[in-house]
């Protein structure tokens, strides 16, 4: 196990944030970000019942891209989740 405040956890977290980071990108490209933000939602919700700010942070969203696309993602999901 790794000690959390050691260099060699930060440097992973670090690559991870950069990984989760440039798939949200990358997706968002070809779909938009409100489509890729719903589906984080969705996966989320069925996973643990619920989708919170944090879980879209950890996700790779930035605060100002939960700001602007939280909205309008939620109602996606919720739509795509009664078809």
């Amino acid at each position: 196990m790794i000690n959390p405040v050691s260099p060699q956890y930060v440097c992973r977290r670090q690559a991870q944030a950069t990984h989760a980071r440039a798939r949200i990108e990358a997706q968002a490209a070809r779909k938009g970000m409100t489509a890729v933000m719903a589906e984080v939602m969705q996966d989320r919700a069925a996973a643990s019942g619920a989708c919170t700010e944090d879980d879209l942070l950890a996700a790779g969203f930035t605060p100002e891209e939960i700001a602007t696309h939280a909205r309008a993602a939620r109602r996606a999901a919720q739509r795509n989740a009664r078809a």
